[in-house]
């Protein structure tokens, strides 16, 4: 596939500038949700990229060939790929900046998705925000402080995007409206960013939580990066697939009372409003209209008293036991995603409206979220992950590769007081509990294994010697030289290799010494070795 700048700019300057420096941000980004670029060149004049051919269709074609919107388990398919094509990038410092629908294509058949129009269509577009038919499908999609200018565009800036794009797949139109590009400007800078549930009620509340969170005014509201959003999706997709409990949105209890209202006062207020269906009147006494009103007015009371209720229900402060007990099932399960949620919605208001209630539980909930959180975030760091939150996260990075080292050379107890100085540098920061819990937790697993490798060590040790003493040398040494093959690169056990060592030279000493003086063939003596014994 072949993409030309036109001539009008590929001469010197800004458009063409930036085409080069882009080839060179492309050459490095070869990721399987990433359409893969191969090459820049000029014919005749022209310059132009050539990209693998993908053969599919972009992802707003797609929505316009179905019924316009997705099911929510497909968009978190889709969007676990996209998250992880935007982390790779990131992490090479490449932010998109035009994410949407567009530049998304579709495999046929699979679903496979591929991100394509890097640094190229953003151009473009920026110089195009007063053509008809181009503004309003980036601008559909910018995030604010790309809008604004301040602050300065970041990865976040694609998070944004991802959010729009999101809310587009679940509910078949973009977050905002309007007939201008200004007008789609004006609602990404000042209207607040609408629920997918606002039109569509079968969506996991995680799923739509995710949308408005990615659609945050201010960039640190959002989530910290692409990898994040992609543990939240994939935690959704899992559970759909192992068949969990998902908690989901569903319509407004409320709904069928406030129609209720409506019908109701439609019927008080007076004939001057025009009915969509025509109905026979039927003559009746004075006393039966009065009756009739009568009956009406009660039930729009009553329509009133339930609402009141309902609100009252749902505006009321839960109880101290309410929230521990749905903290407590929520902590129950293995799911960082639902303890998260149970912290926001049941922990953190147990802890401000019921300080010391359930203390030493809650600090042990609070320590297994930061630690697990730590932990998944760990596992991406060991895999590769460049895009480093803080210098916290750089220690880890380094400390994990000196442990790592340490422990292929045998020197696990070393390892381990690795962990523990990181820990101890660490302790009485508050944000990197995790971390310290983690170091911690990694400390004491190798202070465990060197244990029990002891024990392990120790007990084959006294076996060797108890068959020794039963006349089993042989035994017993071969089980003496496997200990020291096996275990003679652990430092920690060296003074047990030792052992077994000089076990094997004590019965070398106890073999038969030649003598000088000649005997008899036929003569014995105590100090013979035994008759047919193999020697040592």
């Amino acid at each position: 596939a072949v993409k030309v700048i036109t001539l009008e700019h590929s001469g010197k300057g800004t458009a063409a500038d930036r085409f080069e420096r882009e080839a060179e941000i492309l050459e490095k980004l070869k990721h399987p949700n990433i359409v893969r670029y191969l090459g820049v060149g000029k014919s005749k004049g022209t310059r132009y990229f050539a990209m693998e051919f993908f053969d599919g269709i972009t992802l707003d074609r797609y929505l316009e060939q179905g019924d316009g919107f997705l099911p929510w388990k497909e968009v978190v398919e889709i969007g676990i790929q996209i998250c992880s094509a935007l982390n790779y990038a990131h992490g090479f410092r490449v932010v998109h900046r035009d994410l949407k629908p567009a530049n998304l294509m579709l495999a046929k058949g699979t679903n496979q998705l591929k991100l394509a129009d890097f640094g190229i269509a953003k151009d473009q577009d920026a110089t195009a925000l007063t053509a008809t038919g181009r503004t309003l499908g980036t601008a559909a999609y910018m995030a604010p402080e790309q809008i604004s200018g301040t602050p300065e565009i970041s990865h976040k800036t694609d998070l944004y995007s991802l959010g729009c794009v999101f809310y587009q797949m679940l509910t078949g139109r973009a977050p905002f409206e309007g007939t201008t590009p200004l007008q789609l400007m004006r609602c990404h800078l000042q209207e607040p960013a609408p629920r997918p549930s606002e039109k569509i009620f079968e969506i996991p509340k995680a799923l739509d939580d995710l949308v408005v969170q990615l659609m945050s005014k201010a960039p640190n509201d959002r989530p910290w990066d692409a990898e994040a959003v992609e543990v939240i999706l994939t935690d959704l997709k899992q559970r759909a697939e192992r068949g969990d409990s998902i908690r989901m949105v569903w319509p407004d209890p409320t709904q069928g009372t406030m129609t209720a209202m409506r019908e109701s006062m439609g019927t008080l207020s007076s004939g001057g409003g025009k009915s969509k269906h025509k109905r026979k009147r039927k003559r009746r006494r004075p006393l039966a209209i009065i009756e009739g009103h009568w009956t009406e007015t009660l039930g729009l009371l009553a329509a009133l008293c339930l609402l009141f209720a309902f609100a009252a229900y749902m505006l009321w402060p839960p109880s101290a036991d309410y929230l521990y007990r749905h903290a407590k099932a929520a902590m129950a399960g293995d799911s960082l995603v639902d303890w998260k949620r149970a912290d926001e919605e049941y922990i953190s208001p147990l802890v401000t409206r019921f300080p010391g209630l359930h203390k030493k539980e809650i600090s042990l909930w609070h320590d297994r979220i930061a630690l697990e959180d730590a932990r998944l975030r760990a596992l991406n760091i060991d895999r590769g992950l460049r895009n480093l939150k803080n210098r916290v996260e750089q220690r880890y990075k380094e400390t994990y590769a000196q442990a790592t080292d340490e422990s292929k050379a045998g020197r696990d107890l070393v390892a381990a007081q690795l962990w523990r100085d990181l820990a101890a540098s660490i302790k009485d920061d508050r944000e990197s509990r995790g971390w310290y819990l983690l170091c911690e937790d990694y400390a004491d697993t190798l202070d465990r294994t060197v244990a029990q490798r002891r024990v392990s060590f120790v007990e084959s040790l006294d076996r060797a010697e108890a068959l020794q003493r039963s006349g089993k040398v042989a035994e017993a040494n071969d089980l003496r030289h496997g200990l020291i093959k096996r275990y003679s690169n652990h430092h920690d056990l060296d003074d047990l290799v030792k052992r077994a060592q000089v076990g094997l030279s004590g019965t070398q000493t106890d073999k038969p010494q030649p003598t000088d003086a000649k005997k008899p063939a036929n003569s014995t003596d105590s100090t013979d070795a035994p008759s047919g014994r193999k020697p040592d």
